[in-house]
C-alpha cells in the first residue's frame, strides 16, 4: 500500500510541475518556472530531500517539458549546469551510486529516495533463494534486507 502512495506522490508532483511550466505559453515565461523549480530543486538539495530533487529533475526531462526548444533557449546557462549537477546527483547509473554518497555523508535529517531501496529489495528478493539447499531460513538473505537501508 505504501509503495502505491509513494509512487503517486511522485506522478502528482511531476504532473503539478509540468502544469505550472506549461500554464503560459510565452518561451520567458515558461523558462522562468523552469528556473524557479530548479532553484527549489538546488534547495531541497541543501535541505537533504533528494527525493524531490529526483522528483523535480524528472519532470524537466518529460517530453512535454524537454521538447520545448524556444523555452530552453531562454533558460540561462547557469540553471542548465545546475540541471546537470542535480541529475547527476541522483541519477540511477551505477546503482545510484552518486545519491548513496551524498546519503553517506550528509548529516541528518535527510529524505532519500526510497526507488532506490525498493530496487534493491526487488533485486534481493529475485536474486535469493529464501531457504538454503538443506532447507534452512536463509540468514544470508535477511542479513541482506536487513542493510539494505544502511
Amino acid at each position: 500500500m505504501f509503495f502505491f502512495f509513494f509512487y503517486g506522490n511522485i506522478i502528482r508532483m511531476s504532473n503539478l510541475i509540468a502544469t505550472e511550466i506549461l500554464r503560459n505559453e510565452d518561451p520567458a515565461v515558461r523558462a522562468c518556472t523552469i528556473e524557479k523549480w530548479v532553484a527549489v530543486a538546488d534547495i531541497c538539495r541543501c535541505l537533504h530531500n533528494y527525493n524531490a530533487v529526483l522528483e523535480i529533475t524528472s519532470s524537466l526531462n518529460r517530453s512535454a517539458i524537454f521538447r520545448l526548444k524556444r523555452t530552453w533557449i531562454k533558460v540561462s546557462k547557469q540553471t542548465k549546469a545546475l540541471i546537470d549537477r542535480l541529475q547527476k546527483l541522483v541519477s540511477s547509473e551505477g546503482r545510484f551510486k552518486n545519491l548513496r554518497e551524498a546519503l553517506k555523508n550528509c548529516d541528518p535529517p535527510c529524505v532519500p529516495y526510497l526507488g532506490m531501496y525498493l530496487t534493491d529489495l526487488a533485486c534481493i528478493e529475485e536474486g535469493t533463494p529464501n531457504y538454503t539447499e538443506d532447507g534452512l531460513v536463509n540468514f544470508s538473505k535477511m542479513r541482506m534486507v536487513r542493510y539494505t537501508n544502511t
